[in-house]
């Protein structure tokens, strides 16, 4: 089996969806952000880039729902990353907020 493969059975697990951003289930604009973010920041520092959005959310009063779709494509990122040998790599500020 392919790491892939292996990635998406573990994202099929948790979610029962699959991690693919072209797979039809993830067509949402939640998923599709979080996606972005999780390959824009290669997922490093994903405690405070959760925080983050936690805290948008909040301040714009976005639903629950919204959150979890988003998280999901940021996890899914993650496991494609991994996937592919990518483990972890700093931004260039180290901080993807440029704080």
């Amino acid at each position: 089996m392919k790491r892939e493969d292996s990635c998406d059975k573990i994202h099929q697990q948790q979610y029962g969806k699959s991690d693919k951003a072209n797979a039809a289930c993830n067509q949402n604009p939640d998923f599709q952000e979080g996606y972005a973010w999780g390959i824009e920041t290669f997922a490093f520092q994903a405690e405070k880039i959760l925080k983050a959005e936690i805290a948008f959310r909040g301040e714009f009063t976005l639903g629950p729902e919204g959150f979890e779709e988003w998280k999901r494509g940021l996890f899914a990122a993650r496991l494609q990353m991994a996937s592919i040998g990518i483990r972890k790599r700093s931004t260039k500020t180290e901080d993807p907020f440029g704080e």
